[in-house]
């Protein structure tokens, strides 16, 4: 997985992960729009990951995370702003 919206498809899709998690649906699929996985939620996320026959770790999560700050701190390098 590249990305947490291939972890949230991993999870079952928004609604799924959303269900496991006790959270809004629409929260779920606002965190897939924007890419994003808030990390207090990792440790669940593992579980529902595996739930469905996938294999993911909290490592897993983390790199994703550290990619994507880089990407985004990349991206800003030489911004104005």
């Amino acid at each position: 997985m590249q990305t947490f919206r291939d972890v949230i498809k991993a999870c079952g899709g928004a609604d799924a992960l959303a269900a496991y998690l006790g959270v809004p649906c629409e929260r779920v699929r606002k965190w897939r729009t924007r890419d994003t996985l808030p990390p207090e939620y990792w440790l669940e996320t593992t579980a529902a990951a595996r739930s469905n026959k996938k294999k993911l770790k909290l490592e897993d999560l983390a790199h994703i995370a550290r990619r994507r700050r880089e990407t985004h701190e990349s991206s800003m390098a030489g911004s104005p702003f």
